[in-house]
């Protein structure tokens, strides 16, 4: 069986949706992001935001706008929903 990972969206219809909460992904470190590429602690960090969405039962992620890029990290947040 193929493991489902979460969708991500900026905009969608999210009536048949029920919100599970708020959640964050994050990657990098001081200590270590000048071993990493910033696409790769983009890429981590979603890859984190999708398992937290996964951990509250949801399979859509509606990220925000905007994302918090440190120097030496990278922060997603959005809301998880558990779409039909």
């Amino acid at each position: 069986m193929r493991k489902q990972y979460a969708s991500c969206l900026n905009n969608n219809d999210l009536s048949r949706c029920k919100f599970n909460g708020e959640i964050t992904g994050s990657w990098g470190h001081w200590y270590n992001f000048l071993f990493m590429t910033n696409d790769s602690m983009i890429r981590n960090a979603l890859i984190e935001l999708r398992n937290n969405t996964s951990k509250t039962g949801g399979n859509t992620v509606k990220l925000t706008d905007q994302h918090i890029e440190f120097g030496t990290s990278v922060t997603f947040w959005g809301q998880t929903y558990q779409c039909k």
